[in-house]
């Protein structure tokens, strides 16, 4: 497993290349434009741990994380409360089960007419979503027109 670690701005998004298989965005890293994405083809589960943000172009239908064949996301931590995932869709987990641990805020901004577009997290094969900790009241998923999962 390689990591790559984002301390700086990213403007047109992050696509994981193998053998990079961990992603880790510090409080002071952020990614924009294509957000956050693993390959199409089934190359395996990928991680991204975020501290810092990740804003997508939700005009470009660009979604916060993307991960094709399964995965997890953590988005901050009980003690990082700042961090931030926001897109069409905020997090999609396609292919195989995900988990999401969620301790800052993820929003899905996109148009909530038709499709999935909107939603703040997508699990397409199942899996587990965290909101929180009993020391974390802040945590928040939400989505356009109030579709958050």
């Amino acid at each position: 497993m390689t990591t790559k670690t984002i301390t700086k701005t990213y403007a047109a998004g992050y696509a994981i290349a193998p053998p990079t298989t961990i992603v880790s965005i510090t409080s002071s890293g952020y990614v924009e434009g294509a957000g956050v994405t693993s390959p199409s083809a089934r190359t395996g589960a990928y991680t991204v741990v975020n501290d810092g943000r990740i804003k997508a172009d939700v005009a470009g239908l660009a979604n916060g994380v993307y991960l094709y064949s399964g995965g997890s996301i953590t988005n901050g931590a009980t003690t990082v409360t700042t961090a931030s995932i926001s897109g069409s869709i905020g997090v999609i987990v396609g292919a195989k089960a995900g988990t999401v641990a969620n301790y800052g805020t993820i929003e899905g901004l996109g148009l909530s007419t038709g499709g999935a577009s909107g939603k703040g997290v997508i699990l397409s094969e199942g899996g587990t979503i965290t909101n929180g900790a009993a020391a974390d009241t802040k945590a928040l998923i939400e989505g356009a027109g109030a579709l958050g999962v």
